[in-house]
């Protein structure tokens, strides 16, 4: 994160209330990873999305 501070950068903060107010399910987990920049990590959004699908999957 200090090389984004040096670039004045930051992370984009979701107004959560406002996604929600839309009918929009917020699901909030750390999927980041963190080496020479930071990154989403794309295994650990696929499992999420895949427990999901499951999810509703059952729900039916």
């Amino acid at each position: 994160m200090e090389k984004y501070k040096k670039e004045n950068a930051a992370p984009v903060k979701a107004d959560i209330k406002k996604i929600e107010e839309a009918g929009i399910k917020v699901i909030a987990d750390n999927v980041i990873s963190a080496q020479d920049h930071v990154r989403h990590n794309s295994e650990m959004i696929a499992k999420k999305i895949t427990d999901l699908i499951l999810e509703l999957k059952y729900q039916i």
